[in-house]
This record gives C-alpha cells, sequence and structure tokens, in this order.
C-alpha cells in the first residue's frame, strides 16, 4: 500500500543535508501532525533548523510537503485505516523514544539539540494520539446514546399502539347509533341492571 519507504529507524547521516536524506528524513514520520509541526518548526527556523543551510531547508521543505500530500492521499482513498494509523502512530513513539536516548548518548551539542528535538516529536504524537483516542470514545458513546434513543422511542411507539387497540372497542360502543344492535345491547344491559331484585322471581 505504501508507495514511500518508511524505514523502522533514521538512516545514518539522514541529518547531514541532500535530497535523498530529506527524502528519508521525511519518509521515516508515521505522524501527520509531525510532519506539519515539522514544517513550522522549519519557516520559523527554530531549534534544529536555526542554523541550517537554505538548500538544505528548502530541500527538507519539499520532502515534508510531498510526505505530508501521500499521507492525505492515503486517507483519501482509503488505504490507511484509523486503527492502522494509530497502530503506526504508537510504533513511531516508541521508536522516537529511543531515537532521543540515542543522540543524548552522544554528549555533543547536535546530540543534545537532535535528543530535544525528538522529544518534541514524541510529545506531539501522544497529543495526537490522545485526541484520536478520545474522539473515538466520543463517537462510540454517542452511537450508543443513538441507539438507546432509538429504543425507547420504539418501545413508546409499541405502547401508543397497543393503548389505541384498547381503546378502539370502547369508542366504537360509544359512537354507536341508537337503534343498532350494539346500542340494543347496550340498553338491554342497562334495562337489565335497573330491574334489579324484583325481576328476578319473574
Amino acid at each position: 500500500e505504501a508507495t514511500m519507504p518508511l524505514p523502522e529507524a533514521p538512516a545514518e547521516g539522514a541529518h547531514a543535508g541532500g535530497v535523498a536524506n530529506e527524502h528519508t528524513y521525511a519518509a521515516m514520520i508515521e505522524s501527520f501532525d509531525v510532519v506539519s509541526w515539522e514544517l513550522q518548526e522549519l519557516a520559523a527556523r527554530t531549534g534544529i533548523y536555526k542554523s541550517m543551510a537554505d538548500d538544505q531547508v528548502a530541500a527538507r521543505q519539499a520532502a515534508l510537503e510531498t510526505r505530508k500530500e501521500w499521507m492525505e492521499e492515503q486517507v483519501a482513498d482509503g488505504s490507511l485505516t484509523m486503527d492502522a494509523y494509530l497502530a503506526r502512530l504508537r510504533r513511531a513513539i516508541t521508536r522516537e523514544q529511543g531515537h532521543a536516548k540515542k543522540h543524548k548518548a552522544r554528549h555533543d551539542v547536535v546530540g543534545r539539540m537532535l535528543a530535544i528535538h525528538a522529544l518534541k516529536r514524541v510529545r506531539v504524537m501522544k497529543e495526537e494520539l490522545q485526541g484520536a483516542l478520545e474522539a473515538e470514545q466520543a463517537e462510540a458513546a454517542e452511537a450508543v446514546t443513538a441507539v438507546v434513543a432509538g429504543q425507547v422511542a420504539e418501545e413508546a411507539q409499541v405502547e401508543r399502539a397497543e393503548a389505541r387497540e384498547e381503546a378502539r372497542p370502547h369508542e366504537a360502543h360509544a359512537a354507536a347509533p341508537e337503534g343498532s344492535p350494539s346500542a340494543a345491547a347496550g340498553a338491554g344491559d342497562v334495562r337489565a341492571g335497573a330491574c334489579g331484585p324484583s325481576c328476578a322471581g319473574e
């Protein structure tokens, strides 16, 4: 399904510049929010981008924008489901945490900057994951509420129908014209009731 490489770990020298390296750098990103964040950082020239050469900035921006477009296409054509995306996101968080430890272990300025950059990416992905999970929970809760509301409405409709069925014979009896069999039967009932005990011996 993927048309771009998705290496499991950063290639050596991925931060050294060059079109191929920038393509690899972008292809390693699994998070849509991280791509967007990287582009913002790049535009502001902060963090690791503060002293980056202009030609490398241009190459990285092009690679990141291509990656972002590719992710959008995957979502649009349905080749990337939410479950698959969240699974990628979880793996990427773990992988990025490992990168941060590796960069920090260099004990130099560049390693420290790269470690900080990696940890910021972890934070972005965790927030994205949490937001996605909360949205799923809210959607599930809405679905349950809709089902329950539908069941309640259906039960109320059945009860109203049953009530109408019970009321129909009484309504027909009350509306019967005088002289009709039902009216006569009713009048006979009334006379029988009015006769009382005095009629018992007749």
